[in-house]
């Protein structure tokens, strides 16, 4: 029975161990965005916003007023690549029909960054 419980409680802790590394930290970054974008399914006017990362598989995308705030699905994590280094926090966009759409963040705390779903871009 000691062996059993034993065994039990290593197999709960690799499985805790497992799931706090796939949890990163919460982070809030703050962007300048000369110009209107979608985020997600709704269109943000030109502005100062923050990203924020609390919740597993979403950021938040709101504005100094919180009048503009909208949840983006995390798509995937994005490894850094050794033909791209950018210091800071990097924004990236895609364009569809003329229309801007927000597709990659990636902070200034991290070499990762997120692939987010665009609505209008897929």
């Amino acid at each position: 029975m000691r062996k059993r419980i034993t065994i039990v409680a290593s197999l709960l802790i690799v499985l805790a161990a497992g799931l706090a590394y796939g949890q990163s930290s919460p982070f809030v970054v703050k962007v300048n965005v000369p110009f209107n974008f979608m985020a997600g399914e709704k269109e943000m006017p030109a502005g100062e916003y923050n990203i924020r990362k609390d919740n597993p598989g979403v950021l938040t995308v709101y504005d100094s007023g919180s009048e503009h705030t909208i949840n983006v699905i995390i798509i995937a994590h994005l490894a850094p690549s050794a033909s791209k280094h950018f210091a800071g926090v990097r924004l990236v966009f895609g364009t569809v029909g003329g229309q801007k759409f927000l597709s990659e963040v990636w902070p200034s705390d991290t070499e990762y960054g997120y692939l987010v779903h665009a609505q209008n871009g897929q």
